[in-house]
């Protein structure tokens, strides 16, 4: 489907949610199990070794498929979710940990238990565990001070730009007062100086909406003229959201718009953020030009080979 300029428009929502949550994404572990409808049994003569730090599971276990159904039976039986807890903590097998992921999950709203046993799992020092605590924890909102200390001392510890990445992109805006989010902000700043330019990103994307008390136009400005392009990319969302708006970056957004070199996303990106600013002839020439290399390489994209 070619992108028109009048497409473009179309589109912007898209765009700026994309700019502003692909890190949630991209900052994943690869292992992290996906929600499930349905728990599969599992048993303790499965062939594969549980990995370190789990324990293999006894006996059979299932749970219902009806979601709705789990929640109230855990909200209402405290037996019943510490045997959730225990199976989650144990299981090994991707879709059962899904599947128990997902009714923790709706049932962990007020509940202090499934947050204690999440807390804990985070914290632990075996990667699966941890990767299965902060899993859980995506269930909390940040304006939860317990959730929100535990990540931003993780991210002033961790070393590895993957881990931080993933971290990062947990630290979804809530409405907090300045002197919690102080923490918050302050690791961003550092972050925003990583040598990893997938953390730098990430950094930026979050900046955005915690970083609020700072001059955030010059936040974006340094990050607009970074030599990575997904730090770019990230930047530009940011000023599409944000809608934060200079000469300077107005200046910035033409010329990343009207360099041949520029991707293809991050063209449409600029381009797209240009139409929130006045633009003069001549720089409504440069946004043109721009618009019409979008159309081109759509077309050629979708051209297809000749005979």
């Amino acid at each position: 489907m070619t992108r028109s300029r009048a497409g473009i428009a179309a589109v912007g929502a898209v765009i700026v949610a994309g700019a502003v949550l692909a890190w949630l994404s991209t900052s994943r572990s690869d292992d992290a199990p996906s929600p499930q409808a349905e728990l599969t049994a599992e048993r303790s003569d499965d062939t594969a070794p549980p990995p370190a730090g789990r324990t293999a599971p006894a006996g059979s276990r299932t749970v219902s498929d009806d979601l709705d159904g789990e929640v109230r039976r855990v909200q209402g039986d405290p037996a019943y979710l510490q045997r959730l807890l225990a199976m989650y903590a144990s299981a090994t097998d991707l879709d059962t940990r899904g599947a128990l992921l997902a009714v923790l999950r709706s049932a962990a709203a007020d509940n202090e238990e499934i947050l204690r046993f999440a807390l804990g799992l985070a914290d632990s020092s075996d990667p699966d565990r941890r990767q299965d605590g902060l899993a859980l924890l995506e269930a909390y909102p940040l304006d939860n001070a317990e959730v929100r200390k535990l990540l931003t001392r993780q991210i002033e510890e961790e070393t590895d730009p993957a881990m931080l990445g993933r971290l990062v992109g947990m630290l979804e805006a809530a409405v907090v007062p300045t002197e919690d989010a102080a923490p918050v902000v302050e690791q961003l700043g550092r972050l925003r100086e990583h040598p990893d330019p997938e953390v730098r990103a990430a950094s930026v994307t979050q900046s955005v909406s915690w970083d609020k008390g700072s001059d955030l136009e010059n936040i974006l400005h340094r990050a607009i003229l970074d030599a990575a392009p997904q730090v770019r990319q990230a930047a530009i969302g940011g000023v599409t959201a944000s809608g934060v708006r200079s000469p300077r970056l107005k200046d910035a957004l033409l010329a990343i718009a009207a360099d041949p070199g520029s991707g293809a996303d991050e063209r449409f990106a600029a381009v797209l953020a240009l139409q929130d600013f006045p633009l003069d002839r001549a720089e409504y020439a440069i946004y043109s030009q721009a618009a019409r290399m979008i159309d081109d390489d759509d077309s050629g994209s979708h051209g297809g080979h000749g005979h």
